[in-house]
């Protein structure tokens, strides 16, 4: 879907919305666009990163495709 597609089939929902989901989507769009979300790693995290990094770029066939983890996932937790 294009984003001008995307775009109007949002404003096809806010159209016909109610009270309730109005403000939903508001404090949505103001969170999303406020610095809150933004966060720092820590230095733990920044070197357990770089490690994994690494160790990709050491065997980048050792990993496992999007769609296989997922279904693995789906499957031992469920959706």
């Amino acid at each position: 879907m294009s984003v001008s597609e995307l775009r109007k089939s949002v404003i096809d929902y806010l159209v016909d919305a109610d009270e309730a989901f109005l403000k939903l989507v508001k404090a949505l769009a103001e969170e999303y666009g406020s610095d809150t979300h933004q966060f720092e790693l820590t230095d733990e995290v920044k070197v357990l990163l770089d490690k994994r990094l690494a160790n990709h770029q050491l065997d980048k066939q050792a990993g496992v495709e999007w769609d296989t983890f997922k279904n693995t996932l789906l499957k031992k937790y469920g959706t």
